[in-house]
C-alpha cells in the first residue's frame, strides 16, 4: 500500500519530511526551555511539526519495508529506522505533552514545567543523533557502492624508441619473407586464471573471494560496505555464493551493479 506516488518510490520523497522536521522540533524544544518567553508563540506550532514528523516517520518505516521487498533489505538501515518510527512516538508523547502543557502565557513557569521541560531537551538530543545516524545509514545503503573507487587502469604505453626509429627511418631491406614455424594454438588466459581450489586461500574477511554464477569475484572491500552488515558478506569468503546471491538478489539491478564492480574473471 505505502509503495509509490507519481511513479516514484514513497519512501525516500517522505523520509525528507522526518530528517528536517524532527530535528527543527529537537531545536525548538531545547530553545523554549532555555527562554520561557518565546513559549506562547512557538509551542503550538512546534507541537504541530511534531506531530508530521512522527508519522512521517512511521510512513518512512512502512514504506521502507514496501521498497526493501524490490531492491533488497539494508538490514541496519531497516533496523534504524524501525526504532527511529518508535523514538519518534515516543517523543511526541513527552516532548507533545510539555508543548501543550506551556503554550499559554504564565507570569512565572512552574517547576515541574522547567523540570519536564529540561527532560524533554535531553530526548531532543537523542532524537537528533537517531536521526542523523538513521539518514547516514540510508545514504550509505544508496551509495556506498557507487563510491568504490574503480581501479586505475594503465595508460596506454608510449611507443619504444627503437620501434619509433625504426618506423620513422626509411627501409633499407626488404622485411623477411621467412615463414615462421606454427606455434601451439593460442589457449584462454582468463578462463584458466581462477578455479574454485582457489577459494581456500581467500577465505578470510582480510582476503574475501567468492564464486557467483561461475565467476570469481573479490569482494574484501564491499565488506565494511555493504547495506546489510559486514557479517552477511564475511559469510560468503571462500565459498560458492551462487544461491545466497540470488536468493537475496535474484532480479535486482542494483545488487547486481555493485557485484560487477568486484569481478576478477570466470572461473575455469
Amino acid at each position: 500500500m505505502l509503495d509509490g506516488v507519481l511513479g516514484l518510490p514513497l519512501h525516500p520523497l517522505v523520509v525528507h519530511a522526518v530528517v528536517v522536521l524532527l530535528p527543527l522540533v529537537a531545536v525548538g524544544v531545547i530553545a523554549l526551555t532555555v527562554r520561557p518567553a518565546w513559549r506562547p508563540r512557538l509551542a503550538l506550532p512546534l507541537l504541530g511539526l511534531l506531530a508530521v514528523a512522527a508519522v512521517s516517520a512511521i510512513v518512512a518505516m512502512l514504506s521502507g519495508r514496501s521498497l526493501a521487498e524490490r531492491v533488497g533489505t539494508p538490514v541496519q538501515h531497516e533496523q534504524l529506522g524501525t526504532l527511529l518510527a518508535v523514538t519518534a512516538v515516543a517523543y511526541l508523547l513527552l516532548a507533545g505533552y510539555w508543548l501543550w502543557w506551556v503554550r499559554r502565557a504564565e507570569k512565572e513557569p512552574t517547576t515541574p514545567q522547567n523540570a519536564t521541560g529540561w527532560v524533554a531537551s535531553i530526548a531532543s538530543v537523542a532524537v537528533v543523533a537517531l536521526t542523523i545516524a538513521v539518514g547516514h545509514s540510508g545514504s550509505s545503503a544508496v551509495w556506498a557502492h557507487w563510491m568504490v573507487e574503480a581501479p586505475a587502469t594503465d595508460p596506454t604505453p608510449a611507443a619504444s624508441p627503437s620501434a619509433v626509429s625504426s618506423a620513422s627511418s626509411p627501409a633499407s631491406t626488404p622485411p623477411s619473407t621467412t615463414t615462421p614455424a606454427p606455434s601451439a594454438a593460442p589457449t584462454s588466459t582468463v578462463a584458466s586464471l581462477y578455479s574454485a581450489d582457489m577459494l581456500a586461500d581467500h577465505a578470510t574477511a582480510e582476503d574475501c573471494w567468492a564464486v557467483i554464477d561461475g565467476n570469481m569475484y573479490d569482494l574484501t572491500d564491499w565488506i565494511a560496505l555493504h547495506p546489510g552488515g559486514a557479517s552477511r558478506i564475511e559469510a560468503l569468503c571462500g565459498t560458492d555464493a551462487t544461491a545466497a546471491f540470488t536468493g537475496q538478489h535474484d532480479g535486482q539491478p542494483n545488487p547486481a551493479e555493485a557485484l560487477s564492480r568486484h569481478l576478477l574473471g570466470p572461473v575455469g
